[in-house]
């Protein structure tokens, strides 16, 4: 004789026999041989997020380690479901949602009656991250916002804000850049495609810089430039002007030479009478420009006038003269006249 027991009997409790003598090389249980296990009642009700019912919702439950054991059922109109499970046996229960939901799986191992209740579907969400590069030079709010399935993201929530005299340098939202955020002083990411009608998990990383514009001098011989810190600008060079502060130059005339014009961005200063007397020159710029100079220097440069009386005439030529150089002085008296007197100055 054998003491027989027989386990994992669905639907009904484990068989034990022990004085079991075999007969054959096989045997046969039926019902009778058997003890049921009795039922219980599993019930619930699903409803969305908007505390709709969801009808025709289907579903399975299937008791566990028993693979090849499973059952499919239906909710109602009203979004209710029931079925009878064995009692003191461990099911899978799962809801077959649509794919913007959270799954919903439960395990039931009841010896009594249960209702679920309602249960509240829950859409996804889907985490976007936020982070400035190490760099700095501003912020950006909203870092890890959860956004719904399908949902968009709303204005406000993550945006990118430069420092005083920064500019945003680049944006980027899943690796892919947004042109539309370049040199602005702030942008709000609700703008972006890709984050609307959000269905997956999404990054964003922006980065600052301070912008920086050129002034370029260019000036003729015979005086020099230098910029606000005292440092020499050579013919053709630049001078850094950085967004926010104050940048310029300083053009100085040679000894008996004179700034006669200067040019900015192609237009003459008017404001200035340059002549002998104009040996210095200076300008600032704070506009946050780029900007073109050119400085014209001359040699100084005199008038000679001559003033004759009657009788005969008198004349210079030329009548204007270069710093150390000549002029001819003609002078002619009338017929029958001679030169009384000359002065100079």
């Amino acid at each position: 004789a054998y003491d027989l027991k027989i386990t994992k009997l669905y639907g009904f409790e484990d068989y034990h026999n022990i004085n079991f003598v075999p007969s054959d090389t096989s045997f046969t249980l039926s019902n009778t041989d058997l003890t049921a296990i009795g039922t219980v009642k599993v019930s619930g009700k699903i409803i969305d997020e908007n505390g709709t019912a969801v009808k025709n919702l289907k579903f399975t439950y299937s008791p566990v380690g028993f693979t090849d054991i499973s059952f499919n059922g239906t909710t109602g109109d009203n979004g209710e479901y029931s079925f009878d499970v064995y009692k003191d046996v461990e099911y899978n229960l799962e809801f077959d949602v649509d794919k913007q939901y959270n799954e919903v799986k439960k395990t039931v191992n009841v010896s009594n009656d249960i209702d679920f209740g309602d249960e509240t579907l829950s859409l996804k969400q889907f985490g976007i991250s936020a982070k400035v590069t190490a760099a700095g030079g501003g912020k950006i709010t909203g870092d890890n916002t959860m956004v719904d399935y399908g949902k968009d993201l709303q204005e406000g929530i993550i945006v990118a804000k430069a420092d005083k005299n920064y500019v945003i340098e680049t944006l980027t939202v899943d690796g892919k850049e947004i042109e539309a955020a370049k040199g602005q002083e702030k942008y709000d990411l609700a703008e972006v495609d890709a984050l609307k009608n959000v269905k997956d998990i999404h990054s964003v990383i922006v980065s600052f810089y301070r912008p920086t514009y050129e002034i370029t001098i260019n000036y003729s011989k015979n005086g020099t430039v230098k910029d606000n810190s005292d440092n020499p600008v050579s013919n053709g060079g630049k001078i850094i002007l950085k967004q926010g502060d104050v940048a310029g130059f300083t053009a100085v005339a040679e000894t008996n030479y004179h700034i006669a014009k200067v040019e900015i961005d192609g237009k003459s200063v008017e404001d200035v009478d340059f002549n002998n007397a104009t040996t210095k020159y200076s300008k600032t710029f704070d506009d946050n420009k780029a900007h073109s100079v050119t400085i014209t220097f001359a040699i100084n440069t005199f008038n000679v006038t001559v003033n004759s009386g009657k009788n005969g005439t008198a004349k210079a030529s030329p009548d204007t003269v270069d710093y150390g150089s000549s002029t001819d002085i003609t002078i002619t008296p009338d017929k029958g006249y001679d030169i009384e007197t000359v002065r100079v100055n």
